[in-house]
């Protein structure tokens, strides 16, 4: 009578990561990354349907997001006019490009990134542009206050 263990030994831990078994893994079992990965990329019946460790949360609440969170930082931007809001929103709005790729397509998962990351950093740097304004335009009515006040002290 033959035993056949392999079947008690390539069992996967419940809820653990796809590598992690109870025991050994016989060689001819073991299976690649990539086509582990190839497998957790499979659709199942939606183009919009991506693996979770790409992008932890589904196409409709992702939609919902950039939409709500896309049309608050156009409303900011018509009402306070700051240029790093506008291209906050363009951002928001750019990152459901995601979909748009084939779904195995690094090079457009990267491209929409990299355009990301540019649009992300060209906010932070007029934020900052704006802020400075800001404060140089502070400092010059508080010095037109502080003078006007002196022009009214010596006229009395």
């Amino acid at each position: 009578m033959k035993i056949d263990f392999r079947e008690k030994y390539t069992k996967p831990i419940a809820n653990q990561h796809h590598l992690c078994y109870n025991k050994r893994v016989y060689p001819a079992e073991r299976r690649s990354w990539e086509s582990r990965k190839q497998d957790s990329y499979q659709q199942k019946g939606s183009f919009f349907t991506m693996d979770a460790s790409t992008f932890p949360i589904s196409f409709t609440y992702h939609l919902i997001f950039c939409l709500i969170a896309g049309a608050f930082f156009v409303v900011q931007f018509i009402r306070l006019r700051r240029p790093y809001q506008l291209l906050l929103a363009v951002g928001i709005v750019a990152s459901l490009l995601i979909y748009v790729g084939g779904e195995h397509n690094k090079v457009w998962f990267h491209t929409v990134g990299i355009f990301e990351l540019v649009l992300l950093l060209g906010a932070i740097v007029l934020s900052i542009i704006a802020r400075k304004k800001e404060k140089q335009a502070a400092a010059a009515q508080a010095a037109d206050t502080a003078g006007d006040s002196k022009t009214e002290e010596t006229d009395a």
